[in-house]
C-alpha cells in the first residue's frame, strides 16, 4: 500500500501533539514548533502515523515517530523519508535514541544505517541506546 507524508505548518501542530499524546501516554508532550513534523497517510487517505525531526547545530535529530497501523512498514519508510529530507537539505549526520526495550525501533533503525554509538553526553538517559547515521 502507498504511504503519502503531509507535511504540518505550525498553525497544524496541535494534530501532532494530539498523536504523540496517543502513541507516548504520560510522556511529555514538546510544543513542536522548532521541529519540522509530517503525518503521514496510507492510499485511502487515513492517517497512519507521524514523524518529526529537529535541526540541531547542522545535525539532524530524529525526534519522534509513531505509527497507529502495524504491517506496512510505515516506521521504516518514515525514517528513510527523513533521511532524503536530510540529504536533500545539505546535513550530513542524524542522531536519535530509543529506549532499550524498543527492539522493533531499534531494529528499523538498524536496518535504515543507524549505528549504536556512545555520546559524548549521556543526553538521552541510561534505559536508551543513542545511535547516529551519516548521509
Amino acid at each position: 500500500m502507498k504511504i503519502r507524508f503531509k507535511k504540518i505548518k505550525k498553525h497544524e501542530l496541535d494534530c501532532v501533539r494530539l498523536f504523540h499524546a496517543e502513541a507516548f501516554p504520560g510522556e511529555y508532550i514538546r510544543d513542536f514548533s522548532e521541529d519540522h513534523c509530517w503525518l503521514i497517510f496510507d492510499g485511502r487517505g487515513s492517517e497512519v502515523g507521524f514523524c518529526t525531526l529537529k535541526v540541531l547545530d547542522g545535525e539532524v535529530f530524529f525526534s519522534r515517530s509513531a505509527s497507529f497501523k502495524s504491517g506496512l512498514g510505515i516506521h521504516r519508510k518514515s525514517i528513510y523519508y527523513r533521511l532524503k529530507w536530510m540529504k536533500r537539505n545539505g546535513h550530513k549526520y542524524a542522531v536519535t535514541y530509543v529506549h532499550k526495550e524498543n527492539f522493533r525501533s531499534l531494529a528499523n533503525l538498524i536496518r535504515c544505517g543507524f549505528r549504536i554509538y556512545n555520546p559524548e553526553t549521556n543526553w538521552a538517559g541510561r534505559d536508551y541506546f543513542a545511535l547516529q547515521r551519516e548521509s
